[in-house]
Formats: C-alpha cells, sequence, structure tokens
C-alpha cells in the first residue's frame, strides 16, 4: 500500500515555484505553466506573485486556456468554484477544474458507507461515471457537513434522516503533481453505518452502479489500481482506522503521508 501513496501523493519528485499573493503563499505552480501565465501574474527567481484577487480577471484567463484546449484538466469545467483563502479572508473563487494548474488546495468530501455482516465489515463501493471527471468537491457556499449531506443523496439516495448518524471521522490531505498541475488537496472524510438492507441508489448520472464488497476484495482491487486514486487514498485510511492494515510494512509512513501538512491557509 504504501508504494501506491508515494504514487498517488507524489510532491517530494517535484519542485513546483511558490504562488504569493501579497506576502501570502496561496499555491505552487510548475515551471511548465509559467509561459502561459499573463501579466498580472510576476515572475520572481525563487517566487511568482499574483498582482490581482479579481474573481473574473483570473476566470477570463482560465476561460482563454480552455478555449484553446491547452489543459486536459479543463475538459472537466464544471462552473463549480473553490473558495481561495488568505490568513484572515477568502481572496478570490476559482474554477474547481482548473485550480490545479495554479496549484491551489482543493477540498472535497468522501462517504465510507458500510454494513457490519455477523460482524463482517463490508463497504459499498460507487463505480463513478465516464462521463464525470471529477468528484465531489466543496464548492462555495457549502460547510462539508452540508456538502456531505447533499452528495450522499444525489449520488446514493442516502436520505437526510440516515445521515444524522454520519460521522466525520478523518480527513486525508495529499499532493500530486505532472507536468503541468499541482494539486494539493484535502478530503473531509465521513463513516456512516447503514442498514443491512439498504441498496443504494443513485439519483443522478455521477455514479453508474455500486457493489457491496469485503475488505480483501477491496485491497485487491487498490493493488490492481481499480480506483481512482483518492477514492484508493480515503480507502486505505478507512482500513487504517478500521485496523484492517496495522502490520502493513511502513505504516508509521503510510500514514504520515495521507496527511500532507501544507504552508498556505485554508479555511478555518
Amino acid at each position: 500500500m504504501l508504494k501506491l501513496v508515494k504514487k498517488y501523493s507524489n510532491y517530494q519528485q517535484f519542485n513546483p515555484i511558490p504562488l504569493k499573493y501579497k506576502s501570502e503563499t496561496i499555491g505552487h505552480i510548475q515551471p511548465k505553466m509559467v509561459p502561459h501565465l499573463p501579466s498580472f501574474f510576476q515572475v520572481e527567481q525563487n517566487e511568482i506573485i499574483l498582482l490581482t484577487n479579481c474573481t473574473e480577471t483570473i476566470e477570463k484567463m482560465l476561460l482563454e486556456w480552455k478555449a484553446k484546449g491547452l489543459f486536459k484538466c479543463l475538459k472537466g469545467w464544471r462552473n463549480e468554484r473553490y473558495n481561495v483563502y488568505g490568513s484572515d479572508s477568502i481572496l478570490f473563487e476559482i474554477e474547481r477544474s482548473a485550480n490545479t494548474l495554479l496549484g491551489i488546495r482543493g477540498y472535497g468530501c468522501h462517504m465510507n458507507g458500510y454494513i457490519l455482516d455477523n460482524d463482517q465489515v463490508k463497504v459499498w463501493i460507487g463505480k463513478r461515471s465516464l462521463n464525470k471527471q471529477t468528484f465531489p468537491g466543496l464548492t462555495v457556499g457549502y460547510t462539508p457537513l452540508e456538502c456531505m449531506v447533499k452528495e450522499a443523496w444525489e449520488e446514493a439516495g442516502i436520505s437526510k434522516e440516515l445521515c444524522k448518524d454520519m460521522v466525520q471521522t478523518s480527513c486525508i490531505s495529499f499532493w500530486r503533481l505532472d507536468e503541468y498541475e499541482s494539486e494539493p488537496a484535502t478530503n473531509y472524510v465521513f463513516d456512516l453505518q447503514l442498514p443491512n438492507d439498504f441498496v443504494p441508489k443513485q439519483q443522478d448520472d455521477e455514479v453508474d452502479s455500486f457493489r457491496l464488497l469485503e475488505i480483501p476484495e477491496i485491497k485487491e482491487l487498490i493493488l490492481k489500481e481499480k480506483f481512482k486514486p483518492e477514492a484508493a487514498l480515503v480507502m486505505i485510511d478507512f482500513m487504517v482506522r478500521k485496523g484492517f492494515l496495522n502490520d502493513e510494512e511502513g505504516f508509521l509512513e503510510l500514514v504520515t503521508r495521507l496527511r500532507v501538512l501544507f504552508d498556505y491557509p485554508g479555511p478555518k
């Protein structure tokens, strides 16, 4: 599992450039992005200064990149925005499919819906729709709990009444980078023990189907890389907390890597 966690949170393999607004670091930009930055980015030797915090100006730049077909992530444009945080306030908003191009920290939420069948843990696993490029994000206007209750109904038909038993149990943070993108991300994680006779049913087109799986099956699928990276990390964290990975080689490093510390502001 540790090998996969290192692959999915590979921040030590890159050296992105800090992005600052005034004196605060708000992101990290990959060097190959620099030639695409307009004049309201001031490129210095060891940092990049963002000279505006105007949401509309930044979105205009992103839409121009999208129109030119420059970056794959923009194909997943959602018309949903993330907040970009300063230490004392929200600085601006950014389209959630584009935050990785500026290395802006993203936030999401994830529920582990499980049952106990004769004391055996089984987890409902959703197969994500092929039409969707992104996972539930914590967009503008929602708290983590509000977002999770909303997504639980839309994606699995889990009612507000059932969600009353939902518990926020963890947060995971990871930092994935590639040639152009820098994705520092934090997921708020909720656990919900569901009734044994409950069967999830999607209310929208975000999830194709659900399977009820035992932990050994889940481990096998993760090791075969059948899970999306973000979902795999959440599931690994669940197995750690439930005691299913306590004899894992490199356990301390694995747990540490599930909670990367970022050096810039976030929500209070």
